[in-house]
């Protein structure tokens, strides 16, 4: 798809270098080229966190990770244990701010509201058990026995190949 965009977009064999300065430009617009075809055929990745955190928790994550940058730098011992302390904190504030999203969550259920049923469906509702797959023979696939390894013999024909 890369190759696709810069063909399209470039034309290779106009490049013409004859000197320090021409050589530089092409491949100043060689790479532009190949950076904004790259944006073109990549898709960019957003990472969204399924919970909303308050903006108390995101400032200790910020100084969690400054902390940790600043301790792998050093490897200060009493960095390291800040670090701990922070993330332990950290890991209680998100589990104390979940706890009351739910507490809220189930407050705000009416047992006649479509939301609560479909809640109550999804809490009650086993997880299926997807069974192994079966052959012709009626034997379950995952336990076909997988055939031996053979390991070279000393008369075998692949040890006279060997280049000596």
């Amino acid at each position: 798809m890369i190759i696709i965009i810069i063909s399209n977009k470039t034309d290779l064999n106009s490049f013409t270098i004859d000197s320090k300065e021409s050589a530089d430009k092409a491949i100043k617009n060689f790479t532009n080229a190949m950076h904004t075809a790259y944006d073109k055929a990549s898709k960019p990745k957003h990472f969204h966190s399924n919970i909303k955190l308050p903006p108390e928790i995101k400032s200790k994550i910020k100084e969690r990770n400054r902390t940790r940058k600043l301790w792998q730098r050093t490897r200060d011992p009493t960095l390291k244990t800040e670090f701990q302390n922070l993330n332990c904190e950290i890991k209680d504030l998100i589990s104390n701010h979940k706890n009351i999203a739910w507490e809220n969550f189930t407050d705000s259920l009416n047992d006649n509201t479509k939301k609560f049923w479909g809640k109550v469906k999804s809490m009650r509702k086993s997880l299926q058990n997807i069974p192994p797959l079966e052959t012709d023979a009626n034997s379950i696939a995952v336990s076909l026995p997988k055939r031996p390894r053979q390991s070279p013999t000393a008369g075998s024909s692949n040890l006279s190949k060997i280049p000596t």
